[in-house]
C-alpha cells in the first residue's frame, strides 16, 4: 500500500531526529493479516499433537512466546496455573513469555519470581464459548499486563540495545 511506504519513509527521516517514531494508522493492522506469519515474522508452533510435539526445544529459541494453555478451576483444588509454571520452563533466558490463559491476580508476578529471567506479560484472552474462533482472530481490545517492577525490563526487553524491535 503506497500510503503505509509514505508513512514508512516520513518516519525514516524522522528517527534521524528522535530515537522513537509511533505510527498510527487509521485502522487497526490486524485487519489485514491474519497472523504473525502474514506479517513476515518466523513462527514455531509447540503442542502436545502431531506435527507440533516435535517443535519442543525450538521453544528455547524463540523471543516471544505466547503460552495459551488451560488454566482449569477444580473444586477440590482450586485454581490450578502448574501448566503455565510448565510452559515457562521451556522459555529461554532473556526472553519474553506473553500468557494468554486466565489466571488469577497476582499469579504473574509470583510467576515472575520463580522465573526472573524471563520478562513475564499477561494478555489474556477474552473469548466467549459460542463466537471463540471469531473473537480470537478479531479481539475488541488487548489488555497486556506487567509485574510490579516489569516495566523496566519491558522497555529494556525492546530498546535499540536489545537488538529486538517492537512492531
Amino acid at each position: 500500500d503506497q500510503a503505509v511506504l509514505a508513512a514508512a519513509a516520513d518516519a525514516k527521516q524522522d528517527a534521524a531526529q528522535s530515537p522513537v517514531v509511533l505510527l498510527s494508522p487509521a485502522c487497526a493492522s490486524f485487519d489485514q493479516y491474519n497472523d504473525f506469519e502474514e506479517r513476515g515474522y518466523k513462527t514455531v508452533r509447540y503442542a502436545l499433537e502431531e506435527p507440533y510435539m516435535k517443535n519442543k526445544d525450538a521453544i528455547r529459541g524463540c523471543d516471544v512466546v505466547f503460552i495459551a494453555v488451560p488454566t482449569p478451576t477444580k473444586p477440590d483444588r482450586g485454581f490450578d496455573y502448574s501448566i503455565v509454571r510448565d510452559a515457562l520452563t521451556l522459555v529461554g533466558e532473556e526472553k519474553i513469555a506473553v500468557i494468554k490463559s486466565t489466571i488469577l491476580p497476582g499469579t504473574t508476578e509470583l510467576l515472575q519470581k520463580e522465573f526472573p529471567n524471563v520478562l513475564l506479560l499477561h494478555s489474556p484472552e477474552f473469548l466467549s464459548e459460542a463466537t471463540a474462533a471469531e473473537d480470537a482472530a478479531h479481539p475488541v481490545f488487548n489488555i497486556v499486563g506487567v509485574p510490579e517492577g516489569g516495566a523496566a525490563l519491558a522497555r529494556a526487553a525492546v530498546s535499540p540495545q536489545s537488538g529486538r524491535e517492537l512492531q
